[in-house]
């Protein structure tokens, strides 16, 4: 963080715009994540929302106390373990997104079929398999 006073409301702006942006996509992947994926997801968010709240308290130091109070609570080890286990969530929940060749996230539900499968290709009945890949058997 700079010593300057202007560069570090820049930064911290900055910081606070990407926090917001990060904590909505949480809120739109909370609607969206799927059964199989909850606990997966629920260990996510709770390392999203340390991360935001530790840059949250980042900014703080650096806007009202001063930027070298700002880098020593944000270089150091224990800040970047926190971002690798961050990372490493990201990416596990990266893979198993990749390794399914389809994710839907919603089906139809007016049908008196079973959750996770989905009439409305014809005669055949496609339904989403434990690793999310469609299959197909007739009826």
């Amino acid at each position: 963080m700079s010593t300057e006073p202007a560069k570090v409301k820049q930064f911290a702006g900055a910081l606070v715009k990407r926090s917001r942006e990060l904590s909505e996509v949480m809120t739109h992947w909370e609607q969206i994540v799927l059964a199989d994926d909850l606990e997966q997801f629920i260990a996510l968010r709770q390392r999203v929302m340390q991360f935001i709240e530790f840059r949250q308290e980042l900014v703080r130091r650096g806007l009202e106390i001063s930027p070298a109070a700002a880098r020593k609570w944000g270089d150091n080890d224990a800040d970047r373990t926190g971002r690798s286990k961050l990372n490493a969530d990201l990416e596990a929940l990266q893979r198993s997104y990749v390794s399914a060749p389809v994710k839907l996230t919603s089906l139809p539900t007016r049908t008196a079929m079973p959750p996770g499968t989905c009439s409305c290709l014809g005669s055949r009945r496609w339904s989403l398999s434990r690793s999310m890949s469609l299959s197909c058997g007739t009826r």
